[in-house]
């Protein structure tokens, strides 16, 4: 008998290796384990492999019966395997033996088969992984759950600046709780701060007004560079819907005009991308997103391996945030390739770290295009409150699911048979970036999708809620633990923690524990080469950090390459041999500096802070003034018993794409008072960035208002000639002008003031007149014209006070 999970080494005839493939094919028929078919078909290809080689010129130019028959049952043994392979789901691999059968001659199956008959859903096979297959830890790795990346703050003082940006984020984040969860503010501090500031409505308005000038400023900011984008992400999570939309239009804006693949522009993204609401975004967003990347990826020549490696790193931190966001109907015919293309270039690298972050963005892809998303359906979708709020992952559905994915998926090389002499000799280095590849590509990294990637996306949640106890079990239980991309993926992250100064020493170092048991338990990690490489690079990197980090980093090099395996030797001094480590562990964005954006508003006050100071002001002197209900009729000529509420028809013009609303009078009829009421009104209801500004404006308080009126007025308030300009430019207003008669006008201020034309002020007009200054020809003085001075009279109204 023969272990038909291992192909024979011997030096058999072509006939006797036939008939081996021939057994091992129909052994992988009866099998109910996928693992085990996948397993015996790489076994007989190999088998296949060899006998083409030593039997070469007989099956090219067969001589004799014999040869024939030789030529022909190769061939359908190809045709058997391609269809085998096909079963389990590995469309590509099952076209590449039909295509070497049609070279022998054979029947080749040119379509592919549809992907839903592979073993994830076949009832003939039901794998269940040994509820002993568990890794085992030291005890002391990660015995507890840490809050890892809560900072807290000194609280603001009232009307005082704030130190940085975060402080702004954490304290509208206060705010924002405080009004739907008060009870998770833990914060004692922030508490006290909440109650302090309970009855400054001005106050709270503050820190909403300074988060919406710092987006303005950030898109005024042309560059948009690593420092701005660094420092307006921190808003990201705390803005409401229409604010969050805007800073990512912004950030998409400036992403899509530039002709070149930033990192810091993805890593923005990423992170903003994260910070979404369920709510927030749409498909039509990322399949912008996609579409740029798509068409830049084409554009990508080919770079330095260190350039490579961040961008691929990069983009798949953009397509983890798409992953989890779970919007589907994205356009995968239309997306998918050129990534594929990119992709594809970088599988065929010698680097290591190339090939693992190519397939890494590839499983991403899968999600992100696919319509059954396994990672989505179980992190995701299906742990959502009512209320779209995420729920806490559950380990043990997680990982359950993990074995359901994990049918009919290649597995890895069965690395417990340990070879004494994998790290032998100094080649060892030199060889495992191709044996890395290997695993990647003949193993089923790339297709179809894995759970090593559900499984990492799983572990990087749990380290964002801290819950490091539920991490450690996911590792250790994980049904794809062996699997050399999960191990690569798994020691990016414990880097990832060991490097980041916002975790606490304990933390830091137990990540930096955990990664040093991969390296020395070959028993229970298997003996990867590249991974042990990747450990020992990821230490290196860490020693060069400040802080605890660095003397644990140390100890623990010093206790690898102390090791009592002789052999490992080899290894861990060829990785110091290699020189520095060339890759970061992830990328980010720079610390913040000053100048920031925020310096920038504060010592200069925006617009919005200085509308919301004219509103608060305006309020206080007008909010208490009340005016009775005035009925009006619709011109001099109307019969008085035709009138109306004045203000429902003055709401109806806002509403209308009228411009001038002529409002008549007698002396001391209320209009003055009406127009204030008007005013406080509209500041009472104004809208944010794109509301329409109200200005009463006396018009005896104005010198020469048949020119340059809204500056003027604007100028009297003590807004700057910046914000006049950039006013004037963006925003909208409603000029309610008192005073007409009074001020002895003869001007037609819509029209001198050339409101609403090219490159001029946007804004309706409201103007009260007495009767007794009211002329016969008084239209004149009030129609808007067209540039040819023609009356344009559809966009004017007006209204007869009656007593």
């Amino acid at each position: 008998m023969f272990n038909i999970s291992s192909p024979l080494r011997s030096n058999s005839s072509p006939q006797k290796d036939l008939e081996l493939v021939r057994t091992l094919l129909e052994s992988a028929r009866k099998t109910d384990d996928p693992q085990l078919a996948l397993t015996i078909c790489r076994n007989a290809k190999a088998t296949l492999s060899r006998m083409r080689r030593t039997a070469k010129n007989i099956l090219l130019n067969p001589t004799s019966h014999e040869n024939y028959s030789l030529r022909k049952g190769t061939a359908a043994a190809y045709t058997d395997l391609g269809e085998l392979l096909a079963t389990l789901g590995y469309q590509n691999k099952a076209q590449k033996c039909y295509k070497k059968a049609e070279d022998l001659g054979g029947h080749a199956q040119l379509t592919f088969q549809s992907t839903s008959s592979n073993l994830c859903t076949s009832p003939r096979f039901s794998l269940h992984k040994p509820s002993g297959d568990i890794a085992k830890l030291p005890p002391d790795i990660f015995i507890g759950n840490r809050r890892l990346y809560v900072t807290i703050f000194e609280p603001p003082k009232p009307d005082k600046p704030l130190y940085d940006t975060p402080q702004l984020a954490y304290y509208l984040g206060v705010l924002k709780n405080w009004q739907s969860a008060p009870e998770d503010i833990t914060d004692l501090a922030a508490r006290k701060w909440l109650y302090d500031i309970d009855k400054n409505i001005d106050e709270k308005e503050r820190f909403t007004v300074l988060a919406m000038d710092l987006v303005e400023a950030f898109r005024r900011d042309e560059q948009k560079d690593a420092k701005a984008i660094a420092e307006i992400v921190y808003l990201a999570p705390v803005l409401e819907k229409d604010d969050y939309r805007y800073l990512f239009n912004q950030l998409y804006d400036g992403f899509d005009r530039s002709n070149l693949l930033h990192v810091h522009h993805l890593e923005g993204l990423t992170q903003v991308i994260h910070s979404a609401v369920s709510d927030y975004l749409i498909a039509g967003d990322l399949v912008r997103i996609l579409e740029i990347l798509s068409a830049r990826l084409k554009e990508v020549p080919d770079q330095a391996p260190h350039s490579m490696y961040q961008l691929t790193l990069a983009v798949s931190h953009v397509l983890d945030a798409m992953a989890d966001t779970g919007l589907q109907e994205l356009d995968r015919g239309k997306l998918y390739k050129p990534f594929s293309v990119y992709l594809d270039k970088l599988q065929d690298n010698p680097d290591p770290y190339l090939v693992f972050q190519s397939a890494y963005s590839f499983q991403a892809l899968q999600y992100v295009l696919g319509n059954d998303c396994p990672w989505q359906m179980t992190t995701l979708q299906s742990l959502l409150e009512p209320d779209g709020t995420k729920m806490a992952l559950d380990v043990d559905a997680f990982i359950d699911e993990l074995k359901n994915i994990q049918r009919g998926v290649a597995a890895a090389p069965d690395i417990l048979q340990l070879d004494r002499n994998v790290y032998k000799g100094a080649s060892a280095l030199e060889k495992s970036g191709k044996r890395f590849q290997t695993c990647i590509t003949e193993y089923g990294c790339l297709e179809p999708k894995q759970p090593w990637y559900s499984a990492l996306r799983g572990a990087d949640t749990l380290i964002r809620d801290g819950r490091l106890v539920e991490f450690k079990r996911l590792v250790c239980e994980a049904p794809c633990r062996r699997d050399p991309a999960f191990q690569w993926g798994l020691c990016q992250r414990l880097g990832s923690l060991a490097a980041d100064s916002k975790c606490d020493a304990a933390t830091r170092q137990n990540a930096i524990a955990f990664l040093k048991e991969i390296y020395l338990n070959d028993a229970v990690w298997g003996q990867f080469v590249d991974v042990k490489q990747w450990i020992v690079n990821i230490l290196r990197q860490l020693k060069t950090l400040p802080g605890h980090a660095t003397q644990a980093a140390e100890a623990a090099l010093i206790q690898l390459g102390n090791g009592k395996d002789v052999d490992k030797h080899y290894l861990y001094y060829a990785c110091l041999r290699d020189g520095p480590f060339p890759y970061p562990l992830r990328p980010s964005l720079p610390a913040l500096t000053s100048p920031s954006l925020l310096d920038r508003v504060q010592s200069v006050p925006g617009i919005e802070a200085s509308l919301h100071q004219l509103r608060r002001r305006r309020l206080k002197e007008y909010g208490n003034v009340t005016c009775t209900q005035l009925n009006a009729k619709a011109n001099l000529q109307a019969p008085d018993d035709s009138q109306f509420p004045l203000m429902d028809k003055m709401k109806e013009f806002m509403e209308s794409e009228q411009t001038v609303f002529l409002l008549i009078g007698h002396s001391r009829v209320g209009t003055t008072k009406f127009g204030q009421v008007l005013e406080c009104d509209i500041w009472r209801v104004f809208g944010k960035r794109d509301g329409i500004i109200p200005l009463y404006i006396n018009l005896l308080s104005i010198e020469q208002p048949e020119h340059d009126l809204i500056a003027k007025h604007l100028k009297m308030l003590e807004f700057r000639d910046s914000q006049i300009k950039e006013l004037k430019s963006q925003r909208r207003f409603i000029l309610i002008c008192d005073g007409y008669d009074e001020s002895r006008q003869t001007h037609n201020l819509y029209m001198t003031n050339q409101l609403n034309q090219t490159g001029e002020w946007s804004a309706k007009m409201v103007i009260s007149c007495s009767t007794e200054y009211i002329g016969n020809d008084y239209l004149d003085c009030f129609l808007p014209m067209d540039k040819n001075c023609q009356p344009q009279p559809e966009f004017f109204q007006q209204a007869v006070i009656t007593p």
